[in-house]
């Protein structure tokens, strides 16, 4: 189980999926200081950043 965890996250697939995960955070954070993106997107923001508890 360790040797495949292992070699899950020394892939290059995994290494830029967890690049893209940050990449869309950093968009969607810095989206949500921008002041006219509520009208742009609605609620569509809002639901993205809060979480479901």
């Amino acid at each position: 189980m360790a040797a495949g965890c292992k070699r899950i996250a020394e892939s290059q697939r995994f290494e830029w999926f967890i690049i893209g995960v940050i990449v869309a955070n950093a968009l969607v954070l810095g989206a949500g200081t921008y002041g006219g993106i509520d009208d742009a997107v609605g609620g569509a923001l809002e639901a993205a950043t809060s979480s479901s508890s």
